[in-house]
């Protein structure tokens, strides 16, 4: 298979196109490259191994699947060493299994509710009535996102699959994206780091509320939104989060500073939040 360094995407991935619109679809042979290196990032995590490595009967565990393709705005290191932003051709390998009229109790995965979604929010809230004004933007509470890159590729596959990828065939060792199973297993997993590392205690009548002794959290699939303590998100909250998963983080600070939770944005104001709808 191809090796790919982080930071070294073959130069025919990459579109000088102008930012405010995206690319037309290149050529097929783009495409097949972006393939390859899609493939190489799964080998390399650990996700897909080249054969059949456990002995797999193909009849009865081959996963159909199928790549899809997307344009991203990526920051690309020029050969004079200045950085800019370009247009990156990204494949990505998803699962394709069909529900067909079929109902699955079994794939079932908690998600929050709209009458939750205000409750962060209004923790945050209270834990500045009786900060001094002067003092609002240093407050020992905070509120934070946390967003997990590549949940589903992070979870063991129930039993190894085969899929044929290329001509080749590959073991699938973890879960891809599309896998009907995927959600809930997810979830689980989780919900076990979370319990096991970070000592959270789960909400029973909403199971993706979840609390411990410095803070409050809520998940939707691979995003989650805290509210607690700031010593405990910055010196053990993030950092074990950042030991196991690859992640991105953002939080609230001063007047004026905003951070993102499922499509709303939620901005610090001098009085208050505002709730803002509609943003991505």
């Amino acid at each position: 298979k191809d090796n790919f360094p982080v930071g070294e995407m073959p130069h025919e991935l990459w579109s000088d196109f102008p930012l405010d619109k995206c690319p037309p679809v290149p050529d097929p042979e783009v495409d097949r490259i972006a393939d390859r290196v899609e493939l190489s990032r799964l080998c390399n995590m650990g996700v897909l191994m080249e054969g059949n490595v456990d002995g797999i009967d193909a009849k009865s565990n081959t996963l159909t699947s199928r790549f899809v393709y997307d344009w991203r705005v990526k920051e690309r290191t020029l050969d004079d060493g200045t950085v800019t932003k370009c247009w990156l051709r990204r494949s990505r390998l998803v699962a394709r299994e069909y529900s067909f009229w079929e109902k699955r109790s079994d794939t079932y995965a908690p998600a929050t509710s709209t009458h939750i979604l205000n409750l962060l929010p209004m923790m945050y809230l209270q834990s500045l009535v009786d900060v001094p004004e002067h003092d609002k933007s240093e407050t020992k509470v905070c509120l934070g996102t946390v967003d997990v890159k590549d949940a589903f590729l992070m979870v063991d596959q129930p039993s190894p699959m085969l899929v044929t990828l290329l001509g080749k065939a590959y073991t699938v060792k973890r879960n891809l994206p599309g896998q009907r199973l995927g959600a809930k297993s997810w979830y689980w997993h989780l919900r076990g780091f979370l319990s096991k590392h970070l000592n959270f205690e789960w909400c029973p009548e909403q199971p993706c509320l979840a609390r411990n002794e410095h803070c409050c959290i809520m998940v939707h699939v691979d995003d989650i939104l805290f509210c607690g303590n700031r010593a405990y998100w910055n010196q053990t909250f993030l950092p074990k989060f950042a030991e196991t998963f690859k992640i991105s983080s953002s939080v609230l600070q001063g007047v004026g500073s905003e951070i993102n939770f499922l499509k709303r944005k939620i901005q610090r104001l001098e009085h208050g939040l505002a709730l803002l709808p509609g943003t991505s």
